[in-house]
């Protein structure tokens, strides 16, 4: 979401920061429905063990044994969302690949990725730093893929490093828009069999109905 939003409103970003991130979750040649049908490792750690510390050792290998974290972190799962919609939120994760906006990034850019990271591989971090223009790519010499587990210390001085030196908004010419073109089939026959007014009056509810998409999704 920070790096669609980074390329679709330069103007309103300062400055990006990712940390185990990945661009496409799923490996080429895995398809969305291999993955979905039940058999994936995660869900079935979702069925299973919602309501603990799921997958501790995967995101938090150095603290596994630390029973204060393995208590907060479950309860941090459970205020977070329901077993069905973290299950939900996993397969639309399987769906999003954002290779195509990278090169449309323009702010200072922090890559921050654990060299051994168990969930997305630093080859991840290493992709996205060599296609987003100018990224910096910080490997972080640890397994955990949380944030705020070992290599904290490293991530926040980063942070406070790319913050202090790149505080200004940048402008850029390039951004990420959509163009959406409406036609009305056969509108030249139409008009001709409708009659001035009555066609008038269809390309106003026409009008109408497109303005009412605008405001809902902020167009112009």
């Amino acid at each position: 979401m920070s790096m669609l939003f980074a390329a679709t409103y330069p103007d309103r970003t300062s400055s990006l920061i990712l940390i185990g991130c990945s661009p496409k979750e799923l490996p080429d040649g895995v398809s969305y429905q291999e993955v979905s049908e039940g058999h994936d490792s995660w869900l079935v750690k979702i069925e299973n063990e919602w309501g603990g510390p799921i997958a501790i050792e995967e995101t938090a290998p150095s603290l596994v044994t630390d029973e204060k974290f393995r208590h907060w972190l479950a309860k941090f799962f459970r205020s977070s969302a329901s077993k069905s919609d973290a299950a939900k939120m996993l397969k639309m994760s399987w769906k999003i690949d954002v290779r195509p906006v990278l090169t449309l990034i323009s702010c200072p850019t922090l890559v921050l990725h654990a060299t051994k990271d168990r969930v997305c591989p630093i080859e991840d971090g290493r992709y996205l730093a060599q296609n987003i223009p100018d990224a910096r790519l910080v490997e972080l010499e640890t397994e955990d893929h949380v944030p705020y587990a070992d290599g904290a210390e490293t991530i926040v001085r980063e942070v406070k490093k790319l913050l202090g030196e790149e505080s200004k908004t940048t402008s850029s010419e390039r951004v990420l828009t959509t163009v959406l073109f409406t036609d009305i089939v056969d509108s030249t026959k139409l008009a001709a069999e409708m009659g001035d007014r009555d066609w008038s009056d269809l390309l106003e509810s026409h009008h109408k109905a497109v303005r009412m998409e605008l405001d809902v999704f902020r167009g112009h």
